[in-house]
């Protein structure tokens, strides 16, 4: 959690947190809804990133109608950060250093943790189903890559475009085949 106590640091602390009320109260006293985490883990994110990564759909909603941008990236600049180191190890995206920002929106957060319900309000939200990172990593792709069924199917079945090249050229297809699941794989058009 932030460990200052201004109002955007207890915006994005409770946003995390799944503080619904807070959040609410918080948005209401005037906290800045795209205020940006300045810790190393989750440097540049806001408080729409760190519910959704977290999963909790209720907090989103709330942090939409007060004007959050469903498809801002982590990485305002639009470029990657300083210490964006890529290693690629069997399609996988590895980050050497420990802070980093990849250019990944909020349904990118949710989709790589599974998170069905906040991938579902992202998506109403019009949150871009086919964006990448700067390492070409897509929800799709994120969610593929860590063995998220569910999300997979939801993203599939919300426009996200199956053989879309990732990192090194993979796509959510092999990452389904190098997990294993090569019989949804094959179903799927892989």
């Amino acid at each position: 959690m932030p460990t200052h106590h201004g109002p955007d640091e207890q915006l994005l602390a409770a946003a995390e947190s799944g503080k619904i009320d807070e959040v609410r109260r918080l948005i209401a006293a005037g906290a800045t809804i795209e205020a940006r985490d300045l810790r190393k883990a989750t440097s540049g994110r806001t408080p729409l990133m760190l519910a959704a990564g977290q999963g909790h759909d209720d907090v989103i909603a709330p942090l939409l109608a007060a004007g959050a941008d469903v498809n801002a990236t982590d990485e305002p600049s639009g470029q990657p950060s300083p210490g964006f180191t890529p290693s690629f190890n069997l399609g996988g995206l590895e980050v050497v250093e420990e802070e980093y920002r990849l250019g990944r929106t909020a349904l990118m957060f949710a989709a790589a943790g599974g998170h069905i319900n906040a991938i579902r309000a992202l998506v109403s939200a019009r949150a871009d189903v086919n964006a990448a990172d700067f390492a070409s990593c897509t929800s799709l792709y994120l969610a593929a890559r860590g063995g998220r069924a569910e999300a997979v199917s939801e993203l599939m079945q919300s426009g996200a475009k199956i053989n879309a090249r990732g990192p090194k050229g993979g796509t959510a297809c092999r990452q389904w085949v190098h997990k294993g699941v090569t019989k949804w794989a094959c179903f799927n058009g892989c």
